[in-house]
């Protein structure tokens, strides 16, 4: 009985994760005229890693506010603005997670996981992490980064390189001391708050833009599918208000187990199958 509780509470999150696996930002796409590399690449990664339906709402009606705010903004000035916010949105997000300082190893454990695990990340992860690598890539090869914090090379190491290595660490280093080692689901809710905190900056920015900048006449919306995404959300709010909460004590407490689990089990999966409902 022990050994059946254990196996049940450890496919929970598979049968909960089965009602919410339809996301609301599936059917948003950035209009072909402004396409945007990094912009296209979060929301692919949201549509794919954000399951909440309260966020998935809440980007909706960011990406709704982006929408109005930069739909006259010139092509060249629009790339900019999201190149430049999301660059800094990425640098200056930090978890509330306490994170001590990021060493050599850690740096070649998360070069290694990406060189090594090419399939366990989608491409917008991938990109945003083999960047910030780049970046400590000359510190890697002069081995500077290895001995920066040992007295035997206090004097050897110039301030100049110090001052690099330090400054990548407070900007990069929590985002890289998480992706060397910690479970593959956290470090994509990771950067999926990472996503959210970007598009509230961006939202923010494009605001101080149509106020601040004279737009084109022409008005050229940056997403396609807002509409529709709406729609879907409010269904499934609906779909969600309506179905009882499934969660590890009610399974149990159903299951009334005398002897054999085996067939309960399999009626419980098919209780919660998204086919049933």
């Amino acid at each position: 009985m022990k050994h059946f509780l254990f196996l049940l509470l450890s496919i929970f999150p598979f049968i909960a994760s089965a009602q919410e696996s339809k996301s609301a930002l599936e059917p948003i796409f950035l209009q072909s005229s402004r396409d945007s590399y990094i912009l296209g690449g979060l929301l692919d990664h949201l549509k794919t890693n954000q399951k909440d339906i309260l966020v998935q709402k809440e980007i909706i009606e960011i990406l709704n506010s982006i929408n109005k705010n930069l739909s006259q903004v010139p092509q060249e000035n629009y790339l900019l603005l999201i190149d430049t916010e999301m660059t800094k949105a990425i640098l200056n997000y930090r978890s509330n997670e306490t994170v001590s300082d990021l060493s050599g190893a850690q740096i070649i454990l998360a070069k290694k996981r990406l060189e090594n695990n090419r399939d366990e990340f989608g491409p917008f992860i991938k990109s945003i992490f083999s960047r910030m690598l780049l970046d400590y890539e000359p510190f890697i090869q002069s081995k500077v980064i290895f001995n920066l914090k040992n007295p035997k090379y206090r004097d050897v190491i110039s301030e100049k390189d110090k001052r690099k290595i330090n400054l990548l660490n407070k900007y990069l280093g929590e985002k890289l001391y998480f992706f060397a080692d910690a479970p593959k689901s956290f470090v994509q809710g990771y950067v999926s708050r990472l996503c959210l905190y970007a598009l509230k900056n961006l939202e923010l920015a494009s605001y101080a833009y149509k106020f601040n900048r004279p737009g084109q006449s022409i008005s050229s919306p940056i997403f396609t599918g807002l509409d529709s995404a709406k729609i879907l959300i409010d269904q499934l709010n609906s779909k969600s208000s309506s179905t009882p909460q499934v969660t590890p004590q009610a399974v149990v407490e159903k299951l009334k187990i005398d002897q054999d689990p085996s067939p309960k089990l399999d009626e419980l999966i098919d209780d919660v199958s998204p086919n049933n409902n």
